[in-house]
């Protein structure tokens, strides 16, 4: 193996480390929050979702003109559709 490919290649390790590093430390604070007695709650009912037909007839009118809601969540499930 030449220098180069073997210089490419320790970066890349490395590169995995650091991002192994990061998921063991978010792992580790997950961890420490449930055993403190912090659960995380992910609800999404709040999230506004408009008329199916509208959003698959008239996607771009209709996350138009309801822009006062976050339009994420129309976006995604029109484009689905």
């Amino acid at each position: 193996m030449n220098e180069r490919a073997s210089s490419s290649l320790g970066r890349a390790l490395a590169a995995g480390r650091g991002y192994a590093l990061l998921a063991l430390a978010f792992l580790a604070t997950r961890v420490a929050l449930y055993a403190a007695g912090l659960r995380i709650n992910l609800d999404l009912r709040w999230m506004f979702l408009q008329d199916i037909e509208a959003l698959r007839q008239h996607l771009a009118s209709t996350v138009f003109y309801f822009h006062a809601f976050a339009p994420g969540m129309n976006l995604i499930t029109g484009l689905l559709l």
